[in-house]
């Protein structure tokens, strides 16, 4: 990652295992490998402003971000 990226864990692809997810400005990298290399998946979601909370929101045992934005 790069000194401005923020670092997330969570269990994103539900096998029960938590992994780290890096946002670069609104972008979240997810490699449910933990290893090096590219990100399983990207995702573009709300503003860098933004902050982002993780959780397994609708009980499915997968983890997803939400965020809460401060007018």
């Amino acid at each position: 990652g790069r000194v401005s990226d923020e670092a997330f864990a969570g269990d994103f692809d539900g096998d029960g295992v938590d992994t780290v997810s890096l946002r670069r400005g609104n972008v979240f990298h997810i490699n449910n490998a933990l290893a090096g290399g590219a990100a399983d998946w990207t995702i573009g979601y709300g503003r860098a402003s933004d902050t982002i909370l993780i959780g397994d929101w609708d009980g499915d045992g997968v983890d997803t971000q939400t965020l809460n934005r401060t007018y």
